[in-house]
């Protein structure tokens, strides 16, 4: 596997998605132009993972206030993860994510998919109170 322009079966260049920095609406040679995990050219065989859905990922946001404020803010614990749907979590499954992107497994199981997380936070620099909100999308 490769990073590449392999996207989705298309035949015309509505049928693209337009994701900033990840694929553009142009369909060629019967494929989207989406950045994407590619196969060998060659590949002869074709590979499912069983229980992708369970994979478990450690995402924390990180923020500095430079100019404001010496307070960095952590998400959640670096030590352990805190588990979705706590609202400082650091610990998602796929599904969790596919599931606030409002998709599921089944839809991506074959072509895979592109999705922008960005965590929203909201810090009162002075007493170090903070907030956070996870949002995800296809």
């Amino acid at each position: 596997m490769s990073i590449g322009y392999c996207g989705r079966e298309c035949s015309k260049n509505q049928e693209c998605p337009i994701v900033d920095g990840f694929s553009e609406a142009k369909c060629e040679k019967g494929r989207c132009h989406e950045k994407n995990w590619c196969p060998p050219a060659n590949a002869s065989k074709i590979y499912d993972i069983i229980g992708i859905d369970k994979i478990q990922l450690f995402l924390m946001p990180i923020v500095d206030f430079p100019g404001m404020s010496k307070f960095t803010y952590r998400g959640g614990s670096t030590k352990e993860f805190v588990w979705y749907p706590d609202p400082f979590a650091t610990g998602y499954t796929v599904k969790d994510l596919l599931s606030l992107a409002g998709s599921t497994i089944d839809k991506h199981a074959d072509q895979g998919g592109v999705f922008r997380i960005q965590f929203l936070i909201d810090c009162n620099v002075d007493s170090g109170d903070c907030s956070q909100e996870i949002s995800v999308k296809e």
